[in-house]
């Protein structure tokens, strides 16, 4: 009741004000105070769409000249530095026609394009743009990569195999080398042993975290054993950016596992994905990742395929 007798208030003051207290008002009158607050509402919001307007067009104004001082600093570029950055982006290095300063600017429309876009996608989206200005680091960083990881599984190798060496050790020569063929093999067929027993006794986790260093150590290698010229090709630096990306992705899961702090979920999935790998059954290995990420929703997949039947009553005609 309270708030309905402030409400009847409020539009007694409001049509005091409106009609200066009159106890009987036309229609007309009440009609023409309804489009004067229209009129001062539309006024208003003229007043702010004008004020949005200028404020825009100051800040365009101030980015176009941010762009022109931008525009020197680009032309100041040396030509091969532009034309490598344009191969990075995966543009043309020169067009029909083009001057070094119409390659330039090409350069930076191209560059603002990939800010744009990035600033877009956003969250998973790494930024194209960084990784591009960090590439020389990044080729750097690369380089030692493979040799990083393998060391790194060579590292774990060592921490779960204890002092079992020493009795490898005594079938070596003094020399370091094998005695014949027959003691080499016997040393490899014993390394494996011991490395498979040492599995078996590691826990699951132990297990995942040192198959994916295994395997992220031989990526490293073959990155490492490329061509100079396919290292130096568009293809090549994006193969290396991809490198340098999963390595930072994995980081969260190589902790977890050292921790050993994940849902056992989780961990028997990874296990039976890892084991289905070993095995080269990629396509179980992939619908154990499917159903572990998102279960068994129908939902995510969709209809794959509708079946057309005829129908019976069709089939009995024919047989009449």
């Amino acid at each position: 009741m309270d708030a309905l007798r402030a409400l009847l208030q409020e539009k007694k003051k409001v049509a005091a004000s409106d009609f200066g207290g009159r106890k009987y008002v036309k229609q007309s009158d009440i009609e023409g105070a309804r489009l004067k607050r229209l009129r001062k509402e539309e006024a208003k919001e003229t007043s702010q769409k004008d004020a949005a307007k200028q404020a825009r067009l100051e800040a365009e104004r101030r980015a176009l000249e941010r762009h022109d001082s931008g525009a020197d600093r680009e032309e100041d570029l040396p030509r091969e530095e532009v034309i490598r950055r344009l191969r990075l982006l995966g543009q043309p290095i020169t067009l029909f026609g083009e001057e070094d300063a119409a390659r330039a600017a090409r350069l930076r429309r191209v560059q603002e394009d990939y800010q744009a876009q990035d600033e877009h996608a956003g969250g998973q989206q790494g930024n194209m743009m960084l990784a591009l200005q960090r590439g020389e680091l990044g080729r750097k960083k690369v380089g030692s990569a493979g040799a990083s990881a393998a060391a790194a599984c060579e590292k774990d190798k060592v921490e779960h195999r204890g002092d079992a060496d020493a009795e490898t050790g005594a079938n070596v020569a003094e020399d370091g080398e094998p005695e014949d063929e027959t003691t080499a093999a016997f040393m490899r067929a014993a390394e494996a042993l011991k490395e498979k027993r040492e599995e078996e006794a590691m826990c699951v986790e132990d297990r995942i975290y040192k198959y994916l260093m295994r395997w992220f150590a031989e990526w490293g290698r073959d990155l490492d054993t490329r061509p100079d010229d396919v290292k130096a090709s568009q293809s090549g630096h994006q193969m290396d950016l991809v490198y340098a990306q999963t390595e930072q992705y994995m980081k969260p899961l190589w902790k977890d596992l050292r921790r050993r702090d994940m849902p056992p979920k989780l961990v028997a999935g990874l296990y039976m994905i890892f084991q289905a790998v070993q095995q080269r059954n990629y396509l179980q290995a992939y619908d154990i990742y499917v159903r572990l990420a998102i279960g068994k929703s129908p939902w995510p997949i969709g209809v794959t395929s509708v079946g057309i039947h005829e129908r019976s009553a069709r089939d009995r005609s024919r047989t009449l």
